[in-house]
């Protein structure tokens, strides 16, 4: 029977430090979109293809992500992860030109795809299974304090180093580094064993027959699916467009990118209080369907005239809750599959949601730069080419409510392929 132990709980903060460090490196490049179109001579679809880089292939290695960590351990797995994420930061401080700038993305995106799921590993081997739909919560809202970093406290550290936001990359590869040492010399990939303690021998399939028992399993994609479409709004406001969406409304980007900043609160916050909910209640399904529902109510209210800051802040903050239906949505995958499909199960989910954030920004970006209007030579973004780009946002929650209610299944918090005693 695992216990938490102040030891679980360091080698836990840990791995958030790596979450927290790479969610920053996803989503910064949407407060700097300008300064970054600005420094490589580029318009918003090649913008978007710099941040569609890091999506990429941290959407492409997920599956295999979940079945090289579960072959190979989280403690090295997770060491060389941060190290490329940390020479990718750096790669992308010091370059000059468009395609290097992708090639960097791309790197720091092949690091972080092991982030999230070695995390989550780590806790399933560390802290009994009673809390892992609220731990798995909690690490998504220690996490997104990297995303809210990236919104307001990134504006305000280029107004302190004059727009200089390279030197700013620079200083967080240092940051990088000591995470790497951290998670070498701390981290272990399971408590110790104790005398007495059982050993089952069980057989082990191969990679390949792991990853295709769980492409069989309609109802994971179900879940999978739901989790891409609540969750790819967030990226497209608070790593994207959000901030310069804000600011052809009037705002100053200091204030847009604070506001936008709340996608990452409510997430940071809905994430666990989803899964004590459902931990509550007992229920998966429900908080799903209600996820979905506060994120689509949130999002269409941003297309009509908001007259109250405090109302758009709200909003946004409720786009963010919605999204955070993600975070709930680890816990139900991985109650519909056997324990030993747990990491790959993980991956998988993590996969989706890394498809839809690599799909649904350049389709949207895609329209934004049709509408945008050339003034004396300069392209520029009316708040009309914004409000067409973003409208896929609360369809995409209208998506997930209907999957949500009509094609998952209720799990009641317990593992689906074992026995459980009734008292």
């Amino acid at each position: 029977m695992k216990k938490v132990t102040f030891y679980s709980v360091v080698v836990w903060v840990i791995g958030i430090l790596f979450y927290l460090f790479e969610f920053f490196l996803g989503v910064f490049t949407g407060t700097i979109a300008t300064d970054i179109m600005t420094t490589f001579s580029i318009n918003a679809e090649q913008f978007s293809l710099i941040g569609i880089g890091y999506y990429i292939i941290y959407g492409i290695m997920q599956i295999p992500v979940g079945l090289i960590v579960k072959r190979f351990g989280a403690r090295m797995v997770l060491t060389f992860a941060c190290s490329i994420c940390t020479l990718g930061t750096f790669w992308f401080s010091f370059t000059s030109s468009f395609f290097p700038a992708i090639l960097s993305r791309m790197m720091m995106g092949f690091g972080a795809s092991f982030a999230f799921v070695s995390m989550l590993v780590l806790l399933l081997n560390w802290f009994p299974q009673k809390h892992f739909g609220f731990l798995s919560g909690l690490s998504q809202m220690l996490g997104t304090v990297g995303g809210i970093l990236a919104g307001g406290p990134m504006a305000f550290l280029l107004n302190t180093f004059d727009g200089d936001w390279q030197l700013i990359l620079r200083g967080l590869g240092f940051v990088g580094i000591v995470i790497t040492i951290l998670i070498y010399t701390v981290v272990r990939n399971k408590p110790p064993r104790t005398s007495g303690t059982l050993i089952p021998l069980t057989y082990s399939p191969s990679i390949k027959k792991d990853f295709l028992n769980l492409m069989k399993r309609k109802k994971v994609w179900c879940v999978v699916f739901y989790a891409g479409l609540v969750y790819c709004s967030a990226p497209l406001l608070g790593a994207f467009w959000g901030t310069t969406f804000l600011v052809s409304k009037g705002y100053s980007r200091e204030v847009a990118a604070t506001i936008i900043s709340l996608v990452w609160v409510g997430m940071a916050f809905g994430s666990p209080f989803w899964g004590w909910l459902s931990g509550r209640i007992k229920k998966r399904k429900m908080v799903l369907v209600i996820a979905a529902a506060v994120g689509l109510l949130s999002s269409s209210v941003l297309f009509f005239p908001i007259k109250w800051e405090w109302l758009l802040c709200l909003m946004i903050f409720g786009l963010g809750l919605g999204a955070a239906g993600q975070a709930l949505s680890f816990a139900s995958a991985t109650e519909i599959v056997p324990r030993s499909l747990h990491a790959a199960c993980i991956g998988m989910n993590n996969c989706m949601i890394i498809a839809f954030v690599s799909f649904v920004p350049p389709f949207s970006s895609s329209i934004i730069q049709s509408n945008a209007v050339i003034i004396n030579g300069v392209t520029t973004y009316p708040e009309a080419s914004f409000f067409k780009g973003l409208m896929i946002v609360p369809i995409v929650f209208f998506l997930a409510l209907i999957v949500s209610l009509f094609k998952i299944k209720e799990t009641f918090c317990r593992q689906q392929h074992e026995v459980h005693g009734i008292n």
